[in-house]
């Protein structure tokens, strides 16, 4: 690979590392760690997946660190609120997240509440 490849992000590496831990209480999950790689996103959706499937209508997601999230986990949960009638809930630590969802337009399609930081 040459250096002009290098620059290419088609080219570059996939990040397949894991970078957020999950905690889960019965609905609630409480995800630590900023969620970033398509490996966060497959674990999410596998614990989420897992609660749906257990029988629950409702899913509480607490994120305690993520800044952003990325399109397949937005997509993934809102195909939850639209096509399977599951509601979402959202707590949020981080305002910066809080700001990002807004911007994208989905505050309405989940029920979004922001926390303090304990």
């Amino acid at each position: 690979m040459n250096k002009n490849d290098m620059n290419n992000p088609i080219l570059q590496e996939e990040d397949f590392s894991v970078n957020v831990s999950i905690t889960e209480k019965e609905n609630e999950l409480i995800i630590t760690g900023h969620v970033i790689t398509i490996s966060d996103y497959w674990l999410i959706k596998e614990v989420v997946t897992d609660l749906v499937e257990k029988g629950y209508r409702e899913i509480i997601l607490t994120f305690n660190d993520a800044e952003v999230l990325n399109s397949s986990i937005i997509g993934f949960l809102l195909k939850l609120v639209l096509k399977e009638n599951i509601k979402v809930k959202i707590r949020i630590k981080n305002p910066d997240l809080y700001e990002f969802l807004k911007i994208l337009g989905v505050v309405n399609v989940f029920e979004i509440e922001k926390v303090n930081l304990t």
